[in-house]
This record gives structure tokens, C-alpha cells and sequence, in this order.
């Protein structure tokens, strides 16, 4: 039920269509609505005009600020950063068009002890961005509108695999088996998946129960912010939830200075 809080972060080509960029996670957090990604997506937007897809429109975001975990512990190499979390502000504008059609992460929806107890599976969700892009260009070479897809791809929890990387810690990450062949789709049927580049910054949920064919709509609670794929592992890898509440927590005086450098400009 959380899959309408994933957001798609795009820019324009030098011809005009739309160029997927990577994925991000509406996040209320102290009264305000954030977008929570990886760190490693908000590098990757560089610089020029950003936009985000959310609740079936594209967004200009203007000018705005962000803040992104410390990669000086680790060498300065994002690469080696174990946390690889960035947020930023939801310009007022965006907020007022999706508040109230779509479900925004909140403490509550976290998974916690308790909630881990109902698990029976987890499920990734994000914007493959090879995927997408070929939607973006088939969209522009027919004048239509480019309605980004994103991938649901459930997995079990194999996150004591992580144990045998020392860059992760199963009290921070969450992992879940990705395999592009043999997957399932949300109506049980069969698929192979696109490769998951583009889907960091995006979410897994843990399903509480399943119902195919309700596009969706069975309970699930908030478990991670997507960050990584463990080839070798054949897992996707994220920063549980509860971690990353503790994140802005602690950064929560500079998370509200964000919001002062918006630029309300809109397109």
C-alpha cells in the first residue's frame, strides 16, 4: 500500500525526451514532507534542471538544497559509505498538488520488532531506468505522454548473507533476493525483470498478507530505503527504515534549514 510514496527523479535530453535519473521515497519527517534517496542518486542528477514524477505528473523542482551522509569516515569514497542517504525538501508546490493522493512514509508505517513478527515477504520498488528510458524515447518519438513504470520485485530476507561483507551491519541494512529471471509479478504471474539500476533511493516494504489482482492494496509497513545490488549475493540491499528516521533525527536542525533554500520558481 506504500507503493504511490515512490517518486522518479528525471532531467531532459539535449533532444528533449526524458532521461530517468534514479529513484526517491516521499518521507514525512518533523511536520514537512522530505524526499529521502540514496546519496548516490542525488550525485548523479548533477546539475541543470531537475523533475520528479509523483502522483502521475512531472514536477520542476527548481532550486533546492540537500543533505547527503558523510563519506569522510570512509575514505571520502561513496563507494565505501555504508549509509549512502541523502534527503531534501518537497518544494510547496509539489506538495499541494500530491497531498492527499498519494501515502507519504510515516514513524508509524516503519517496520519495527513487532511488525517483523507478520512479515511474509518483502518487495523492492523503484524505476529500473533502462526500462524507462525506452519508454521515455518511444513516448517523444510519438509525441505522447511518457507515464513512467516502476518494478515491484518480491524477494525473501537474506540479509544474514551481509554478514560476510564487513560493509554492512544486519542491524542497519535489510537484504532481499533479486533475481531477473523467475521473478513474480504483483499478479503472480511469471516475468523476467529489468536490471534494477535506477531503483536506488526507492523502498522496501515488508507485506503483511497478499492479494493479486488489487494492484496493491493489502497492508505493508515501511523497511528500508533501497541503496545497492549484491551481484554476488543475488540480493538488493537497503538502510532499514529505522535507521534512516535516525539519520534525520540527528541531522534534524540541518534538514530544517533545507527548506529555507528552496526556489519557488515552477516550469
Amino acid at each position: 500500500m506504500l507503493r504511490d510514496a515512490i517518486v522518479l527523479f528525471l532531467k531532459k535530453t539535449k533532444r528533449g525526451s526524458w532521461d530517468p535519473i534514479g529513484t526517491g521515497t516521499l518521507v514525512f519527517f518533523n511536520g514537512a514532507l522530505r524526499i529521502v534517496s540514496a546519496a548516490h542518486v542525488f550525485e548523479s542528477l548533477g546539475t541543470g534542471r531537475i523533475y520528479i514524477w509523483a502522483a502521475e505528473k512531472i514536477f520542476f523542482l527548481g532550486r533546492f538544497q540537500r543533505l547527503l551522509s558523510d563519506i569522510r569516515p570512509f575514505g571520502g569514497s561513496r563507494s565505501n559509505d555504508p549509509v549512502d542517504l541523502g534527503v531534501m525538501p518537497v518544494p510547496e508546490h509539489v506538495f499541494k498538488h500530491i497531498n492527499g493522493h498519494v501515502k507519504f512514509i510515516q514513524r508509524e508505517f516503519v517496520e519495527d520488532d513487532e511488525k517483523s513478527k507478520h512479515v511474509i515477504a518483502y518487495q523492492a520498488i523503484g524505476f529500473p531506468a533502462s526500462k524507462n528510458r525506452q519508454q521515455a524515447e518511444r513516448a517523444f518519438a510519438k509525441s505522447a505522454l511518457f507515464t513512467p513504470e516502476c518494478l515491484v520485485s518480491s524477494g525473501n530476507d537474506v540479509t544474514l548473507e551481509l554478514l560476510m561483507d564487513g560493509k554492512y551491519n544486519p542491524l542497519i541494512h535489510l537484504a532481499i533476493r533479486f533475481r531477473q529471471k523467475g521473478n513474480f509479478d504483483d499478479d503472480s504471474n511469471l516475468i523476467d525483470a529489468p536490471g534494477p539500476h535506477g531503483m536506488s533511493g526507492g523502498l522496501i516494504q515488508g507485506c503483511f498478507d497478499y492479494i493479486p489482482h488489487s494492484n496493491g492494496f493489502y497492508p505493508t509497513c515501511a523497511s528500508a530505503i533501497l541503496i545497492e545490488r549484491l551481484p554476488d549475493l543475488n540480493a538488493l540491499v537497503g538502510v532499514r527504515m529505522s535507521f534512516v528516521y535516525a539519520w534525520m533525527d540527528h541531522h534534524s536542525d540541518i534538514i530544517k534549514e533545507l527548506q529555507s533554500h528552496i526556489d519557488m520558481s515552477i516550469d
